[in-house]
């Protein structure tokens, strides 16, 4: 029995197969080296890393961060890895969350566009909690090497994955498959072969979670990269301790009955999710971000999601009657302004023009105090539309003038709404 399970084996330190997907990235992960990588690349790759010590300093005092410092410490205890930006240390694991956790802690950290991932979160403090356990001291350029791999294999995970389609589903993405990226760079550092790379991947993508509802109420959208971070470092600590994980995870079939949805056209793509992460990989790095240019710091828009308060749990969250603002729970799903160029407060000003002949017969007194939520919103859009007009900042007329009028215009909206529905019982 033992002769004949050993032979059906892969051979010690090879992947179960070498041929196949994540046999590949295993395979490129264990061979790869800093000198392989292009001189842009290791620049950006250093800049990334700066990027996310100074997010790291910056974010360790913010409110949030601070209850959570207080609160993990308390159940991770004192430990002797390093906690940022406090003078303080507690357990890798716990390390690893708090200091993901302050990195995205105000959300201007790194971010690829394509993935979509916040790199530095994700692998930086892995590997800090593995470096400070290290029994022999880690120099900088295998820190920068481990780095590397991390921030190349989150972004491929992601592409693969559709990470943009995700967050429209409500997974938050770069926390679904930022576990990939802190067990690679953590793998490189311990030097793990390619079968325990493969393990650590599967390890990895087993530990995968986050919802992007974390936006609403919640501290916790700032720690799912740190928890990704954490559950990570578990990864490749547990596959180098000869712990298994899932084997070929990116090809392995779902081994429940699946049943096809109506949502099966919008998944199609070519190939598995597999080859898809390893599609060039004979070519990693070559081009980090579309034309291989570094790119200015600059404010990121949010993702454009469809927001309907009528699905909120608690709508009464988002405006009451006692608070005077009850229209902003109405349940309409979002609409952003029609351009900048005066046509969203035209459409405003007819709706109130309809709905002011529509409900005529209700007292002027009455139909004016429910419509001043509308004005007051349409002058906001006009303030950014006469802006516009006149030859707005580069940069507000690209990042926040834009979220401004969407802002305005789907309050005027839903100020409508409430108004109309509030009116409806004085109409002939």
């Amino acid at each position: 029995m033992a002769a004949s399970s050993a032979s059906n084996r892969a051979p010690a330190g090879a992947p179960t197969d070498p041929t196949g997907p994540t046999g590949r990235l295993c395979e490129w992960l264990a061979g790869f080296r800093l000198d392989q990588a292009p001189a842009s690349a290791r620049e950006r790759a250093r800049l990334l890393t700066l990027d996310g010590i100074g997010c790291a300093i910056v974010g360790a005092q913010l409110p949030w961060s601070r209850t959570a410092v207080d609160i993990v410490r308390k159940l991770e205890g004192t430990g002797d890895r390093s906690i940022v930006g406090w003078g303080a240390t507690t357990s890798a694991p716990g390390a690893a969350l708090l200091n993901g956790t302050f990195i995205q802690g105000f959300e201007l950290d790194d971010f690829h566009p394509l993935g979509p991932l916040h790199s530095a979160s994700l692998v930086l403090p892995a590997l800090w909690a593995a470096a400070e356990g290290s029994a022999t001291p880690v120099s900088g350029r295998a820190f920068l090497e481990a780095a590397m791999a991390g921030y190349e294999v989150g972004p491929r995970v992601g592409m693969a994955l559709h990470g943009v389609e995700m967050l429209s589903r409500g997974w938050h993405s770069g926390a679904v498959f930022g576990t990939h990226a802190a067990a690679a760079a953590v793998g490189k550092l311990m030097g793990l072969d390619a079968a325990r790379f493969e393990d650590a991947l599967g390890l990895a993508g087993t530990q995968s979670a986050g919802l992007m509802a974390a936006q609403y109420e919640a501290m916790c959208k700032r720690m799912h990269h740190g928890f990704s971070a954490r559950n990570g470092l578990y990864a490749a600590v547990l596959a180098e301790g000869g712990y298994t994980g899932i084997k070929r995870v990116f090809e392995r079939p779902n081994p429940i009955d699946y049943r096809p949805t109506r949502f099966d056209k919008d998944w199609a793509s070519d190939g598995s999710l597999g080859d898809v992460a390893v599609q060039g990989i004979g070519n990693a790095m070559k081009k980090l971000l579309p034309k291989s240019k570094h790119q200015p710091a600059v404010a990121r828009p949010p993702p454009d999601v469809r927001f309907n308060p009528g699905l909120h749990e608690r709508p009464g969250d988002l405006g009451s009657e006692a608070t005077g603002d009850a229209y902003k729970a109405a349940p309409i799903a979002f609409e952003k302004a029609p351009g900048l160029d005066g046509e969203a407060s035209r459409r405003i000003r007819r709706a109130i023009g309809e709905l002011e002949q529509r409900r005529a017969a209700c007292p002027a007194a009455q139909r004016r105090v429910l419509l001043q939520p509308v004005l007051d919103n349409l002058d906001a859009l006009q303030r950014v539309e006469n802006a516009m007009a006149k030859g707005a900042d580069p940069i507000q007329a690209q990042q926040t003038l834009p979220r401004a009028a969407d802002s305005a215009y789907d309050l005027a909206r839903r100020a409508l709404w409430y108004a109309d529905r509030k009116l409806a019982v004085c109409a002939p």
